[in-house]
């Protein structure tokens, strides 16, 4: 449409809109989420800058009764037909297949249900177009896409046929297609595919096939013209049977011959061709015709025979084998082979000659040398040579000459000697007595025999007897022996060998050499001297060394070597010497020179009892040093490090000598350890553990630890003027105070242990004194979230530092900083602290004081206690809610009558004070209530009861007052709830109504007799005004509607004022009379005022007990919750709801004592105006509280009552303590915290009761207990913490050990049950193996049968 934008399109029935790639210009839309078989109605309209157009003509459409066919395919394509398939439709009965061209369409196997159809009688090589379409009976589908095919332009291969099959291999065959220029045959499983003939020939051969497999063959036709369709697959199954394989000949003789092959798996016998076909064939009775061997005889000489085999069993029979020949021998085999001259590594073989051998060969095992004897190859003997000792030999022979070989003899066995001469003897080592021989080893000797001559000692060495090596000892010097060696083996002894002479030396070889004081330039070597040697020589390497005889001469067993390089390896060996000869050199003595030059001059300082240093002179090159202590002691490093020259020496004992060597170290060695110096230790141990215990100003006290055996303690440094005092365990007490001192200054102290042996070193100790004196006397009064911490003033400070635990922000009061108080903000509530405090001035800071536990209120103190209603024997006392508050607590002192709870729980900011004396004063005092304990104490309220019990009666007034404003303790704006949260309102026909039709509540009679002398005469009704605007919420309070209340009209008024004055009357207290008086304007009549008269309780229960903080927790029937420390006791369930139209209606006509007007519309009473306006009929909504009328008590800023002390306990046990304190005057009760927070906190003597019993205690735990007094005037500071522990459970240990026992003895039983089945399960198993193997034995054996 020209200038049209976008288009609107409706349908009918609704159905999806989608604009098309178009866009929304675009004349076209698609359609979606149509149902199916449905007609729908489309109308359009075109939407232009101008405006919409009128719809268009509606076009209907019909969406078709079925979704069309999808995933069309064609499985199956030959050249005269194809199969057709495609997803099926639900819903659909029927399927159409059009083609073009057209052709023939028939139902698949399946029926026309099915999703497939057969397309015959095709034309090969044709295109064809095929599409589908669903039926059903409401309609059909749309019709497909059309999906074009070709069918094949050769017809499809048949008459597929095995030619021939063996068990690897196949040839197949079929009919030949006309125009078929060659096949493609497909085998699965794969296997390779060979033309036989040519290409385009109908055969094909199959290679590499398994035995016992079916294959599955299929064949494709391709020519010029195109290809065909897959040929239906036939199976090819091969023989399961192999041909015989690995056949072999042995044991050929001239005229027989055992035939073998590798069995074939499932022949039960087999048949074996020969050719020439002279041969007899035998099988082997024992093993059976499966056997794979067969002996075959009747043989001719030296014929070649060609023989093949098949395997067979009862159903088929395998391929032949590949022919196989072997040729029958010549000649005859020689016998009587027999062994002549036998050695251990020879032997000499002859036996009888075969006729017509011109020579003869030898088989040997294990193999060995054959060599002919002098007689010639033709000759029966042969010798054998290159034999193992004690060796088992097999030997077979066979003729030969130029026809052939014969079959070899008989097997002939023979032993060689058990072991050979041994080879090489030599001599090793020869001294002037002994002498060690040692030769090649003999093969197989595990012992050898020596034999001397003249006689000698024959040792074994250390390597053991089966060693081809002996030592001999006990010969005499200079003489000459002859040695034979002869093997042992296990198999037999063997030759001896040639002797072997031996002359021992004239003198014996040095022993015991070694070194000694070896440096980096020269070392000392000794040996043991020997006899009759008149001199030594020293065969050093490296060289270049120089020998120095020492002063006893040449004959001296001692040598200093000198000329030596530092870190070099050198060897030595010492030669004794006399006029006869030379002893046999000593094996070299390998050492090393010392890498660094000996450590010079060391000096040991700082003795004391148990370590001592020492210091020597640098070492030119160490990097480190070793320091030796004899006895042995810890040796550890300066703080100078290990390069240093110096160490300390630990763990010494006292008035004990010890000698220091030192040994230097550097990267390419050591030194040689210096000269040792002599330590002798201190008689006593120098202190330790010094410090100064407590530092003061003016004093400091230092502690150490004992020294065993010091009899007292010398203190050093001490300045002139100051006193040095004991301590409380006298002298030999390790303790000592220092007075005297100046504040600010630093000093160096020594302690030093004395007894009648003598002193120790002295321990020196750096102490500096206090600028100022510790803070005292510190005092904290705490609320909810803050602190007030307060001390006694240090002279001379500036200014404090408070430290907090967990921290908080510490601020300065008005007093500045110098002042002793500081202000603790941001604390949470029901939170257990600690403060230390400090002094601190130009010159430094005072210790710190001891940390000063303290717990912050749970809660806000309440504020706006006040006391609205007041007689002569009860008063209604009413405070603003605290956030967070679930029970409150109200303190009166004297402690006189009862405290009664609201009809809304302990949780409503309201109690009535009830037993009271008339005209007696109070002090009341409220405390909030939460579940991690109590809060602070509000600011005491002082009320007085009416001295008689009367009721007032009201001034007439010439106007009615104006309706009490909301008081509220902040004047916030007026917030309006959501309209469905807002109570119901009772009109004045409402409350006529409820007079007429429920019971009214009964009055008592004191109030009745008062209600009828004050009563006005009916006739007379009040002017009401219209009520003032209302205060906003109290704070910490869900915000509720606070409507301003809409004046009744006259006659209403007057009827609820009636139904009023019949249910109660209300008491105006003289004070609010003269306000209104003041501020009502003139009026021709008077308001009539009702009595009023004490709320009744409805099915309450009221306990009459003293308004004492115990009987308020027994009141509300929840037990006290000190602190963090405690677990709260269980609460009592609170009151059932009173009956509908008992209490209910009572709340509906008498004014609640601590509000006369009832909430949400009811307006709460300002004290100066009491008189209820006709619509209070109303209970006012919780929360809300009433101003006080009241001074109060400004706090002191110090804690009303003394901190608790004396605090101990009284017993123990692994789950409960009992705590005892001293009595605090003034104190109504008690907090009690406990840290961690288990358990719980039960009073044993009441609430005033100076003791508490903790329960439910984990054994073996510590737990910080601290007090807080409580009282009408106020609360105490936290008292010092008190830390218990409770005893160990070993009931419990015991039983969680028996526990533990009973569970481990019930995992192993079940453990011994699973191992139990799992042997069970094996058992089974290997029975079935069992049985199952017996089975196929039985069957093999009824197959050998057959």
């Amino acid at each position: 449409t020209e200038g049209a934008e976008d288009y609107v399109v409706k349908v009918e029935p609704e159905c999806e809109v989608v604009p098309t790639a178009g866009g929304p210009g675009a004349p076209e839309r698609e359609l979606r989420n149509l149902q199916p078989a449905t007609e729908y109605n489309i109308r359009v309209a075109a939407k232009g800058p101008l405006g919409i157009s009128a719809d268009s003509e509606p076009l209907p459409i019909r969406t078709n009764a079925l979704p069309a066919p999808t995933a069309v395919e064609m499985p199956f394509v030959s050249d005269k037909e194809v199969r057709v398939c495609w997803a099926a439709v639900p819903g659909a009965t029927d399927y159409h297949v059009k083609t073009q061209p057209e052709a023939s369409v028939q139902p698949g196997k399946d029926g026309p249900a099915a999703p497939e159809r057969i397309v015959t009688g095709l034309n090969p090589k044709t295109e064809y177009s095929i599409r589908v379409v669903a039926l059903t009976q409401k309609g059909s589908s749309a019709l497909t896409e059309p999906v074009k095919v070709t069918t094949k332009a050769l017809p499809r291969p048949n008459g597929s046929k095995t030619k021939s099959v063996t068990d690897n291999s196949a040839i197949i065959t079929w009919t030949a297609i006309q125009g078929a220029q060659d096949y493609q045959v497909s085998v699965e499983p794969k296997c390779e595919v060979k033309q036989t003939i040519k290409a385009s020939a109908p055969e094909r051969e199959l290679k590499g096939l398994q035995s016992g497999t079916e294959y599955t063959v299929t064949i494709t036709a391709f020519g010029k013209a195109g290809t065909s369709a897959v040929s239906e697959p036939f199976i090819v199954r091969t023989k399961a049977l192999l041909p015989p394989t690995e056949v072999r000949a042995s044991s050929v003789t001239d005229s027989s011959l055992l035939l073998a092959w590798k069995p074939v798996t499932g022949a039960t016998s087999y048949i074996i061709s020969a050719e020439p076909d002279t041969a007899w064939v035998q099988g082997n009775d024992e093993k059976g015709k499966a056997a794979p061997e067969r002996l075959l005889t009747q043989l001719w000489p030296n014929t070649e025979y060609t023989f093949t085999i098949i395997a067979v069993n009862n159903e088929e029979s395998s391929m032949q084998c590949e022919p196989f020949k072997v040729k029958t021998l010549a000649l005859s085999k020689p016998s009587r082979v027999t062994a002549g001259k036998v050695g251990d590594t020879s032997a000499l073989l002859v036996w009888a000659p075969a006729e017509a051998a011109t020579n003869y060969v030898l088989s040997v095992n294990p193999p060995a040398e054959v060599v002919p004897t002098e007689k010639g190859p033709a000759s029966a003997e042969r010798v054998l040579k290159g034999l193992k000792t004690s060796t088992e030999y097999t030997v077979s022979v066979t003729a030969v000459n130029p026809d052939g070989t014969s079959a070899p003899s008989d097997g002939f066995s023979f032993k060689t000697k058990a072991l050979p001469a041994p080879e090489q003897p030599s001599l090793g080592s020869v001294t002037d007595t002994t002498a060690t021989v040692a030769w090649a080893a003999v093969p197989g000797a595990t012992d050898y025999v020596v034999k001397v001559d003249p006689e000698g000692q024959v040792m074994e060495t250390a390597d053991g007897a089966g060693a081809p090596v002996r030592q001999i000892r006990g010969l005499k010097p200079g003489t000459e022996y002859r040695v034979v060696v002869a093997g042992k083996g296990e198999k037999g002894d063997g030759s001896e060998c040639d002797p072997i002479v031996i002359k021992t030396n004239p003198l014996a070889t040095p022993t015991a050499v070694k070194t000694s004081s070896v440096e980096d330039s020269k070392l000392t070597l000794s040996w043991s001297a020997v006899d009759g040697a008149t001199d030594y020589k020293i065969i050093a390497s490296p060289e270049d060394v120089q020998v120095v005889t020492r002063k006893g001469g040449r004959a001296d067993s001692e040598r200093v070597v000198t000329g030596l390089r530092p870190g070099t390896d050198y060897s030595f060996s010492v030669v004794a010497v006399c006029p006869e000869g030379n002893s046999t050199q000593t094996e070299p003595l390998k050492v090393t020179t010392k890498a660094l030059p000996t450590p010079g001059i060391v000096k040991a300082r700082s003795v004391t009892d148990v370590s001592a240093t020492v210091a020597w002179n640098a070492v030119p090159g160490a990097s480190d040093y070793a320091v030796r202590v004899d006895p042995e002691a810890e040796v550890v490093p300066t703080k100078d490090g290990v390069g240093a020259p110096a160490r300390e020496i630990r763990g010494l004992q006292a008035g004990k000598e010890y000698q220091v060597a030192i040994v230097g170290k550097g990267p390419k060695g050591e030194s040689a350890p210096c000269e040792p110096i002599s330590i002798k230790t201190n008689a006593l141990a120098t202190p330790t553990g010094l410090k100064p215990s407590t530092v003061e100003d003016n004093s400091v006290i230092l502690s150490w630890t004992s020294v065993p055996g010091a009899t007292d303690y010398v203190i050093s440094g001490v300045p002139d003027g100051a006193k040095v005092s004991v301590g409380k365990d006298g002298p030999a007490g390790a303790e000592r105070v220092i007075t005297g001192l100046t504040a600010g200054t630093d000093y160096s102290l020594s302690v030093s242990a004395v007894s009648a042996k003598g002193e120790s070193a002295g321990k020196p100790v750096q102490v500096k004194t206090k600028a100022l004196p510790t803070p005292g006397d510190v005092a904290v009064s705490s609320t909810d979230n803050s602190a007030t911490i307060s001390w006694a003033p240090v002279p001379g400070a500036k200014d404090y530092t408070l430290v907090t635990d967990p921290p908080a922000e510490v601020s300065l009061t008005d007093k500045g900083p110098s002042a002793a108080e500081r202000l603790v903000k941001g604390l949470k509530p029901g939170t257990d602290y600690e403060v230390k405090v400090a002094a601190t001035n130009d010159k430094g800071d005072s210790n710190p004081c001891p940390p000063v536990k303290f717990s912050t209120k749970a809660c806000p103190r309440p504020t706006g206690v006040t006391s609205p209603t007041v007689t002569d024997n009860q008063a209604t006392i009413t405070w603003s809610p605290v956030p967070g508050a679930t029970d409150y607590r109200v303190l009166v002192e004297p402690a006189e009558g009862s405290v009664k709870l609201p009809g809304g729980g302990p949780g409503e900011a309201e109690r009535t004070l009830v037993g009271l004396k008339a005209g007696a004063e109070y002090t009341v005092s409220v405390i909030g209530v939460t579940e991690k304990g109590t809060g602070e104490a509000s600011e005491p309220v002082k009320i007085t009861t009416r001295a008689e019990a009367e009721v007032p009666v009201p001034k007439e007034k010439k106007e009615a007052p104006p309706s009490p404003e909301l008081v509220s303790p902040t004047a916030a704006p007026t917030v309006k709830a959501p309209a469905e949260k807002e109570p119901a309102i009772p009109t004045a026909e409402k409350v006529i109504k409820e007079k007429d039709e429920k019971p009214t509540v009964p009055v008592p009679a004191r109030v009745e007799e008062k209600r009828k002398e004050i009563s006005p005469p009916p006739a007379s009704k009040p002017e009401v005004k219209p009520a003032a605007e209302p205060a906003a919420p109290v704070p910490g309070k869900k915000e509720e509607v606070l409507q301003k209340p809409k004046t009744a009209p006259p006659a209403e008024v007057a009827k609820m004022v009636e139904v009023a004055a019949d249910k109660a009357t209300v008491p105006v207290p003289a004070k609010v009379e003269k306000k209104l008086e003041e501020k009502a304007p003139p009026a021709a009549s008077k308001p009539e005022v009702i009595p009023a008269v004490s709320k009744p309780a409805v099915e309450e229960k009221l306990e009459e007990k003293p308004t004492t903080l115990t009987a308020v927790e027994e009141l509300r029937g929840a037990a006290e919750v000190p602190g963090p420390g405690a677990v709260p006791k269980t609460r009592k369930e609170p009151r059932e709801a009173v009956p509908e139209g008992v209490t209910a209606k009572l709340e509906a006509v008498v004014p609640r004592p601590e509000a006369v007007v009832p909430r949400p519309e009811a307006v709460v009473p300002r004290p100066e105006a009491v008189v209820p306006r006709p619509e209070a009929v109303v209970p006012r909504p919780e929360g809300l509280a009433a101003k006080p009328d009241v001074p109060v008590a400004k706090p002191t800023g110090a804690e009303a009552l003394p901190t608790p002390g004396g605090i101990k306990q009284s017993s123990l046990t692994e789950t409960g303590a009992t705590i005892a304190w001293q009595p605090v005057p003034g104190a109504t009760n008690y907090s009690v915290s406990v840290s961690p927070a288990h358990g719980r906190v039960v009073e044993s003597s009441g609430a005033a009761g100076a003791e508490r019993r903790l329960t439910d205690l984990h054994p073996n735990t510590e737990y910080t207990v601290s007090i807080i007094a409580e009282g009408v005037k106020g609360t105490s500071a936290t008292s010092q913490p008190l830390v218990i522990r409770t005893k160990d459970d070993e009931e419990r240990k015991r039983r969680e050990a028996e526990e533990l026992r009973q569970k481990q003895l019930l995992q192993k039983q079940q453990e011994e049950e699973e191992q139990r089945k799992q042997q069970q399960k094996e058992d089974q198993q290997k029975q079935q193996t069992l049985l199952e193997n017996k089975r196929k034995e039985e069957e093999q054996r009824k197959q050998q049968e057959l």
